[in-house]
C-alpha cells in the first residue's frame, strides 16, 4: 500500500496523520491515466478544507495537509471506529439495517456539497 495512518496525539487531543507516498510514475488502468494516491489525497485534502464541508456535521474535519516531492501528509479529526472500508473488511458484507444506516450517513454528508 502507498498510504499508512497513524493516530496521533495533538494539544491533548486525538488526531490522525494519513501519509501518502507518490508514485514515480502514472499508474494505468485500461489504457487511461489514473490519479495517483497521491493526487487522490491532495483531493480529498482540498475537498475536506473547502468552504462547502467547513463544519459539516457528518463529515470528518480536516485540520491541515501538506504535499511534499515524495510524501502528502492529511491531518484528520479522529472518529473512533475507523472507516467503513476496514469495517467491511473486519465484519464482511453489511445487513440490512447498518447499509441503510451508512447510506444515511453518506447522504446527510453530501447534502452539504
Amino acid at each position: 500500500s502507498r498510504s499508512s495512518v497513524l493516530l496521533c496525539s495533538r494539544a491533548g487531543e486525538a488526531v490522525v496523520l494519513k501519509l501518502t507516498r507518490r508514485a514515480a510514475d502514472g499508474t494505468r488502468f485500461g489504457g487511461r491515466r489514473c490519479a495517483s494516491s497521491a493526487e487522490r489525497a491532495a483531493r480529498e485534502a482540498k475537498l475536506l478544507a473547502s468552504s462547502a464541508l467547513r463544519g459539516a456535521p457528518f463529515v470528518v474535519r480536516s485540520r491541515g495537509w501538506l504535499c511534499g516531492e515524495r510524501l502528502c501528509a492529511l491531518l484528520l479529526d479522529y472518529l473512533p471506529g475507523g472507516s467503513l472500508g476496514a469495517l467491511l473488511r473486519r465484519t464482511g458484507p453489511l445487513g440490512q439495517r447498518a447499509a441503510r444506516f451508512y447510506v444515511g450517513q453518506a447522504a446527510l454528508g453530501l447534502a452539504h456539497l
